[in-house]
């Protein structure tokens, strides 16, 4: 998760959480693009690995142990666009304001999806095996396995461990500095017609 804080007048509480409102939707709105595009600009993510095996491997453990060979298809078609298979993760970022005191307000922009991290910073994981699973991978890898041929080489094995690269995705790239920029001087310049306003007033 990433925090933003800005520290202004009390009296401009409400004026401070429509600029983190706006901010927080032009952040969420840029990485939900980095899915469509491959990452920031200055940080492109690594391929996906092809086929995918830890996300075929996930799909036929547990109680999708009869998934059939249809099914999984759609896990080689979604390789043209690294991190996209459910569309889980891409959907599931967002922000929220909190007023911390008279004179602080924050803004947070993040995901509760649980492998976030590690796509983030990269980590070790390890697939059991089970042999519900091997099961499974023997029926489908029967006559004409094609592209799930692969899938007879975990017959002897007890875990898939790979390693997921980092990819940044909570990331300030040239595109969004340049949009947040525009939105500070927006904001800067409807607060000085305000306060003009209120001099003119006076």
């Amino acid at each position: 998760m990433a925090r933003i804080e800005l520290t202004h007048n009390p009296l401009s509480t409400d004026n401070i959480r429509v600029l983190l409102e706006k901010i927080g939707t032009v952040w969420v709105s840029r990485i939900q693009k980095y899915f469509d595009i491959g990452g920031p600009d200055e940080a492109k993510w690594a391929e996906t690995q092809k086929p995918q095996k830890a996300a075929i491997l996930k799909a036929i453990s547990g109680n999708d142990t009869s998934i059939t060979r249809a099914q999984l298809a759609k896990y080689f078609d979604a390789q043209k666009k690294p991190l996209v298979l459910t569309g889980i993760l891409r959907q599931s970022f967002t922000y929220n304001t909190k007023i911390i005191s008279d004179t602080e307000v924050a803004l947070e922009v993040g995901t509760n999806v649980s492998y976030a991290a590690d796509l983030q910073f990269g980590n070790t994981v390890s697939i059991p095996i089970t042999e519900e699973m091997k099961v499974a991978i023997r029926r489908l890898t029967g006559r004409n396995a094609g592209q799930l041929a692969f899938l007879r080489d975990f017959l002897n094995e007890n875990a898939y461990v790979f390693k997921i690269k980092p990819r940044k995705i909570l990331l300030f790239d040239k595109v969004l500095k340049s949009r947040l920029r525009s939105i500070f001087a927006e904001f800067f310049e409807q607060m000085n017609i305000q306060n003009e306003k209120k001099g003119e007033g006076k």
